[in-house]
Protein backbone atom coordinates (compact mmCIF):
# COMPACT_ATOMS: atom_id res chain seq x y z
CA UNK A 1 0.00 0.00 0.00
CA UNK A 2 1.16 3.44 -0.53
CA UNK A 3 1.44 4.97 3.00
CA UNK A 4 3.97 7.38 1.78
CA UNK A 5 0.60 9.48 -0.52
CA UNK A 6 -0.68 9.99 3.61
CA UNK A 7 2.32 11.55 4.67
CA UNK A 8 3.63 13.67 1.55
CA UNK A 9 3.31 17.44 1.70
CA UNK A 10 0.94 17.66 -1.57
CA UNK A 11 -1.61 15.27 0.62
CA UNK A 12 -1.28 17.50 3.62
CA UNK A 13 -1.24 20.95 1.19
CA UNK A 14 -4.64 19.18 -0.15
CA UNK A 15 -6.41 18.62 3.15
CA UNK A 16 -5.18 22.07 4.42
CA UNK A 17 -6.85 23.92 1.38
CA UNK A 18 -9.89 22.15 1.96
CA UNK A 19 -10.14 22.64 5.34
CA UNK A 20 -9.25 26.40 5.04
CA UNK A 21 -12.43 26.60 1.85
CA UNK A 22 -14.27 24.60 4.34
CA UNK A 23 -13.76 27.37 7.16
CA UNK A 24 -14.76 29.84 4.66
CA UNK A 25 -17.67 28.78 3.45
CA UNK A 26 -18.91 28.20 7.12
CA UNK A 27 -18.34 32.02 8.21
CA UNK A 28 -19.29 33.87 5.30
CA UNK A 29 -22.06 31.54 4.02
CA UNK A 30 -23.42 30.28 7.14
CA UNK A 31 -23.41 26.56 5.83
CA UNK A 32 -22.44 23.98 7.91
CA UNK A 33 -19.75 21.39 6.64
CA UNK A 34 -18.63 18.30 8.81
CA UNK A 35 -15.15 18.82 7.69
CA UNK A 36 -13.73 15.70 9.76
CA UNK A 37 -16.43 13.62 8.93
CA UNK A 38 -15.75 14.57 4.95
CA UNK A 39 -11.75 13.75 5.71
CA UNK A 40 -12.21 10.00 8.13
CA UNK A 41 -14.52 9.32 4.85
CA UNK A 42 -12.19 9.95 2.22
CA UNK A 43 -9.39 8.29 3.84
CA UNK A 44 -11.58 4.96 4.24
CA UNK A 45 -12.54 5.40 0.36
CA UNK A 46 -9.08 5.61 -0.66
CA UNK A 47 -8.04 2.85 1.55
CA UNK A 48 -10.87 0.43 0.62
CA UNK A 49 -10.32 1.33 -2.93
CA UNK A 50 -6.49 0.32 -2.83
CA UNK A 51 -7.56 -3.24 -1.09
CA UNK A 52 -10.43 -3.35 -4.31
CA UNK A 53 -7.57 -2.79 -6.61
CA UNK A 54 -4.85 -5.43 -5.34
CA UNK A 55 -1.69 -3.70 -6.09
CA UNK A 56 -0.08 -5.02 -2.79
CA UNK A 57 1.55 -8.47 -3.25
CA UNK A 58 2.33 -10.61 -0.85
CA UNK A 59 5.60 -9.59 0.68
CA UNK A 60 4.25 -5.87 1.46
CA UNK A 61 1.16 -7.53 3.10
CA UNK A 62 2.87 -9.43 5.41
CA UNK A 63 4.23 -5.91 7.00
CA UNK A 64 0.91 -3.88 7.10
CA UNK A 65 -1.43 -4.59 10.03
CA UNK A 66 -5.14 -3.13 9.36
CA UNK A 67 -7.85 -3.36 11.94
CA UNK A 68 -6.39 -5.64 14.23
CA UNK A 69 -3.11 -6.62 16.27
CA UNK A 70 -0.16 -8.35 14.69
CA UNK A 71 3.34 -8.53 15.49
CA UNK A 72 5.65 -7.95 12.67
CA UNK A 73 8.40 -9.91 11.30
CA UNK A 74 11.79 -7.69 10.41
CA UNK A 75 13.34 -8.78 6.80
CA UNK A 76 16.45 -7.30 5.18
CA UNK A 77 14.19 -7.54 1.86
CA UNK A 78 11.24 -5.51 2.84
CA UNK A 79 11.75 -1.70 3.96
CA UNK A 80 8.03 -0.45 4.64
CA UNK A 81 6.52 -1.59 8.27
CA UNK A 82 2.93 -0.10 8.45
CA UNK A 83 0.17 0.09 10.89
CA UNK A 84 -3.28 1.40 10.26
CA UNK A 85 -6.31 1.39 12.59
CA UNK A 86 -4.28 -1.16 15.09
CA UNK A 87 -1.65 -2.13 17.37
CA UNK A 88 1.57 -3.37 16.18
CA UNK A 89 4.89 -4.73 17.57
CA UNK A 90 8.34 -4.78 15.44
CA UNK A 91 11.46 -6.38 17.28
CA UNK A 92 14.53 -4.83 16.03
CA UNK A 93 16.39 -6.13 18.82
CA UNK A 94 18.29 -8.98 17.47
CA UNK A 95 18.63 -7.40 14.07
CA UNK A 96 22.50 -7.10 13.04
CA UNK A 97 22.95 -4.61 9.93
CA UNK A 98 25.91 -5.65 7.66
CA UNK A 99 25.24 -2.29 6.06
CA UNK A 100 23.59 0.63 5.93
CA UNK A 101 19.73 0.18 5.72
CA UNK A 102 16.70 2.39 5.38
CA UNK A 103 13.32 1.57 6.63
CA UNK A 104 9.71 2.95 6.78
CA UNK A 105 7.78 2.76 9.84
CA UNK A 106 4.02 4.36 9.15
CA UNK A 107 1.47 4.36 12.00
CA UNK A 108 -2.30 5.81 11.13
CA UNK A 109 -4.95 5.69 13.68
CA UNK A 110 -3.24 3.16 15.98
CA UNK A 111 -0.96 2.16 18.34
CA UNK A 112 3.00 0.80 17.22
CA UNK A 113 5.80 -0.22 19.61
CA UNK A 114 9.09 -1.03 18.26
CA UNK A 115 11.85 -3.07 20.28
CA UNK A 116 15.38 -1.98 20.02
CA UNK A 117 19.00 -3.57 20.71
CA UNK A 118 21.37 -1.45 22.77
CA UNK A 119 23.72 -2.72 20.56
CA UNK A 120 21.92 -1.65 17.41
CA UNK A 121 23.70 0.77 15.39
CA UNK A 122 20.03 2.84 14.32
CA UNK A 123 19.34 6.46 14.06
CA UNK A 124 15.32 7.64 14.26
CA UNK A 125 13.77 10.49 11.89
CA UNK A 126 10.78 10.96 12.90
CA UNK A 127 7.58 13.05 11.69
CA UNK A 128 4.32 13.53 13.67
CA UNK A 129 0.80 14.54 13.46
CA UNK A 130 -1.98 14.72 15.66
CA UNK A 131 -0.17 11.84 17.73
CA UNK A 132 2.70 10.99 20.03
CA UNK A 133 6.13 9.36 19.01
CA UNK A 134 8.26 8.54 22.25
CA UNK A 135 11.78 7.52 21.46
CA UNK A 136 13.25 6.06 25.18
CA UNK A 137 13.65 9.34 26.88
CA UNK A 138 12.50 11.78 24.13
CA UNK A 139 8.98 12.65 22.90
CA UNK A 140 6.79 14.54 20.06
CA UNK A 141 3.29 15.17 21.03
CA UNK A 142 0.81 16.69 18.68
CA UNK A 143 2.73 17.98 16.16
CA UNK A 144 6.72 18.26 15.78
CA UNK A 145 9.76 15.97 13.99
CA UNK A 146 12.60 14.47 16.02
CA UNK A 147 16.05 13.29 14.91
CA UNK A 148 16.78 10.63 17.35
CA UNK A 149 20.47 8.81 17.73
CA UNK A 150 21.69 6.85 20.62
CA UNK A 151 24.70 7.34 22.58
CA UNK A 152 26.59 4.53 21.76
CA UNK A 153 26.22 5.36 17.75
CA UNK A 154 29.05 5.15 15.79
CA UNK A 155 29.48 6.69 12.15
CA UNK A 156 31.85 4.88 10.99
CA UNK A 157 29.72 1.03 11.35
CA UNK A 158 26.80 0.31 9.13
CA UNK A 159 23.56 1.86 10.28
CA UNK A 160 19.77 1.28 9.95
CA UNK A 161 17.98 4.79 9.43
CA UNK A 162 14.28 4.34 10.48
CA UNK A 163 11.76 6.85 8.85
CA UNK A 164 8.86 6.97 11.50
CA UNK A 165 5.62 8.44 10.58
CA UNK A 166 2.76 8.99 12.90
CA UNK A 167 -0.66 10.24 12.04
CA UNK A 168 -3.86 10.71 14.18
CA UNK A 169 -1.54 7.44 16.59
CA UNK A 170 1.01 6.39 19.32
CA UNK A 171 4.52 5.20 17.97
CA UNK A 172 6.73 3.97 20.93
CA UNK A 173 10.36 3.17 20.80
CA UNK A 174 11.82 1.41 23.79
Amino acid sequence: MKAKLIFSPAFWGVVLVFLGCSFLVNELLNIDIPIFTIIISALFIYLGIVLIRGKQNKKKMENLNMFGSHILDFSDVMDDYSNIFGEARLDLSKVVITENKNIDINCIFGDFKVNLSDTLNYRIESNTVFGKTQIRDKATEGFGNLVYTPSHFDTDKPCLTIKSSVVFGNMEYF
